[in-house]
């Protein structure tokens, strides 16, 4: 299983899902099953209504992460985007030369690191999933959703 879902789940439930290809989307459909049981159960229609437009939310969230994922950045256009900004700072102290003397040398040295930082965010940007800390995130939605399933139980 995915690591922190049998902590989150329990260890059957957590099991079962890994048999799934889309765990998020069987997630949705196992919270939307839920929901449905409460509302036989007794849950208020209200309540019910509210739960279903978060589940949709989150189906909309996750549908547009996995988009995020799984479009391809070219592997050329990050070489080629890499390649012509060294090409520019090779060249650059040739055109500087003249008009900074040797002033050019810390200039070309704050330009290149300043230019290389900026490809390197453009980099990180084109992946955001590996640079993100979902870890924390996930902690804290379970926290508030725990919370506050706890506190609706309490309200019942």
């Amino acid at each position: 299983p995915v690591p922190g879902m049998a902590r989150a789940l329990g260890a059957k439930k957590a099991q079962r899902l890994a048999y799934y290809e889309n765990i998020p989307a069987q997630v949705l459909f196992d919270m939307s099953q839920l929901m449905n049981a409460a509302l036989a159960l007794g849950m208020s229609t209200q309540m019910h209504q509210q739960c279903e437009i978060i589940i949709k939310e989150l189906s909309s969230v996750i549908s547009e992460s996995e988009k995020i994922l799984y479009t391809p950045i070219p592997i050329s256009y990050t070489r080629h985007t890499s390649r012509t900004l060294t090409l520019w700072l090779l060249t650059l102290p040739f055109s500087l030369w003249g008009v900074l003397g040797l002033a050019t040398i810390p200039a070309i040295f704050m330009l290149g690191w300043l230019m290389l930082g900026v490809d390197e965010i453009g980099i990180e940007i084109e992946e955001p999933f590996c640079i993100l800390p979902v870890r924390p995130l996930c902690d804290m939605a379970e926290r508030e959703i725990v919370g506050g399933m706890a506190q609706a139980l309490r309200a019942e």
